[in-house]
């Protein structure tokens, strides 16, 4: 995880930007406040630690690497 930390913090904002407003409307009349944003953090730790791994694998990412 630690390698990839850069990459989350990186996409984060881009996440929230297409993703947290569609979240949020499912999430918030159902869970408390709290559970959202642990639940988001979740969300974009995992999404980002996917993504950070499948752009570290190509060979042009690599070399800026």
């Amino acid at each position: 995880m630690g390698s990839m930390t850069l990459g989350i913090y990186l996409l984060d904002p881009f996440f929230k930007l297409f993703l947290y407003a569609k979240y949020q409307d499912i999430a918030e009349p159902v869970f408390p406040t709290l559970i959202v944003s642990m639940g988001w953090v979740l969300i974009s730790m995992v999404l980002g630690g996917i993504l950070t791994c499948i752009l570290k694998k190509l060979p042009s990412i690599k070399e800026l690497i």
